[in-house]
């Protein structure tokens, strides 16, 4: 029998730097069986050796038992899981998303309650009819039917599916990435239980979202925010309404990149990677009266932060009653109204259209599709159609084809 210590690497919380980890490991050998055991302080591994020999010599079942609890017991949660992946990714994220990333990895999923009725099998750590947090699961125990429970207690309150993908994608890059930190806890490796989740559990994300303001709400908006004290939140919803940037390359702005002769701003960062340069509008003076007005020639355009604009944006929805409509506005759907209207008025190529609103060519062509077919709907209902339009919506590749069928339906 013997204690000796080892030392690794881990990475100091606070610091971000690497620091020596010492553990003491116990090994026994005795009548053919041999036992080893990591554990945290010299005198645990003290305890845990008596234990050891307590067990070979007196062969109890109960001290099997005991020592499966220990261990069980002294692995590290969902929570401490989490955590540790929050810390690795913390310095790559971005620093207007890191604090909804650390409420998600730190608080939000952590403290989901799921049911205990589907930990049979685990019942020693477990009480039946008893609702457990999530970030108090065991990693080792934590497997496909906690997920499962998981999925259902966040549905039982109301969360949208895409939110929930959202949070399982987080759960599995814990598993992934997080464990890399506690690797010495589980030798033997740990099985993503997300990855295991059959297709018919998992949440179908929603994808058919194609809202566009319309111009009574547009105006209705804008008129709004114009009555405010802080000219900021109009100016930032009128811009991205008629240059379709996103709230965050707005509010990133900086007076470096504004040119003032060729009337547009770069964008050296943006939501793809890539930069690129927009052109502003002409016709919104009261932009570039505000930029003068200010007359400073470096930092931020806007001292406004997202969630500030948010808490605006919310309000002007509630004041105009649009707030609890069953289709509600989402700002980003500002964008959508741009590139909507760029594309009716604008024939190109799909990679030049995409290049320029800084989209991919899928989108440019689901918003082609759009277009076309409320386009074919209103000379439906004119009665304006020609016959290759009438074909297009009957989905039939020419007249004879759609004859062929009438007849056979007669």
């Amino acid at each position: 029998m013997s204690i000796y210590s080892t030392q690794y690497k881990v990475k100091n919380p606070e610091t971000g730097r690497q620091i020596l980890k010492t553990k003491y490991r116990v090994q026994v050998r005795r009548s053919g069986q041999s036992l080893t055991k990591l554990c945290d302080t010299r005198e645990e591994a003290e305890k845990l050796e008596k234990q050891f020999l307590k067990r070979i010599e007196a062969s109890l079942d109960e001290m099997d038992e005991a020592l499966n609890i220990y261990e069980e017991t002294s692995k590290p949660d969902m929570r401490l899981l989490l955590w540790m992946y929050y810390t690795e990714i913390e310095k790559t994220i971005d620093k207007y998303n890191r604090k909804s990333v650390e409420n998600r990895c730190c608080s939000a999923i952590p403290k989901v309650k799921i049911s205990s009725i589907l930990l049979p099998h685990k019942h020693r750590l477990y009480a039946t009819n008893k609702e457990y947090e999530f970030g108090a699961i065991k990693v080792q125990d934590c497997d496909v039917f906690v997920v499962i429970s998981y999925i259902a207690a966040r549905r039982k309150t109301g969360i949208k599916d895409n939110t929930i993908l959202r949070e399982l994608s987080t759960i599995s890059c814990a598993f992934e990435q997080g464990f890399m930190s506690m690797r010495n806890d589980f030798p033997d490796g740990l099985i993503n239980p997300v990855r295991l989740l059959p297709r018919a559990e998992k949440p179908k994300p929603y994808l058919g979202r194609k809202r566009v303001l319309s111009q009574d709400e547009a105006i209705k908006i804008a008129e709004w925010l114009s009555l405010k004290e802080n000219r900021e939140p109009f100016m930032v919803f009128v811009l991205c309404l008629e240059t379709g940037m996103r709230k965050s390359e707005c509010l990133r702005m900086s007076y470096e990149n504004v040119d003032f002769e060729a009337r547009s701003v770069y964008l050296p960062t943006t939501k793809n990677g890539k930069s690129r340069t927009v052109p502003l509008p002409d016709h919104f003076t009261g932009f570039w009266d505000f930029l003068r007005a200010r007359g400073a020639a470096s930092g931020p355009v806007f001292k406004l932060t997202p969630w500030n604009f948010r808490q605006y944006w919310v309000d002007a929805l509630k004041a105009l009653s649009l707030y609890d409509t069953e289709n509600r506005l989402h700002f980003h759907d500002t964008r959508r109204t741009f590139i909507t209207k760029y594309i009716k008025g604008t024939k190109g190529h799909t990679l030049n259209l995409a290049s320029q609103l800084g989209v991919s060519p899928v989108t440019v062509q689901q918003v082609q599709r759009d277009v076309d077919a409320a386009g074919l709907i209103a000379k439906f209902k004119s009665g304006n159609l020609t016959e290759q339009e009438f074909l297009e919506i009957v989905g039939h590749s020419n007249m004879t084809t759609h004859n062929i069928y009438n007849g056979d339906r007669s």
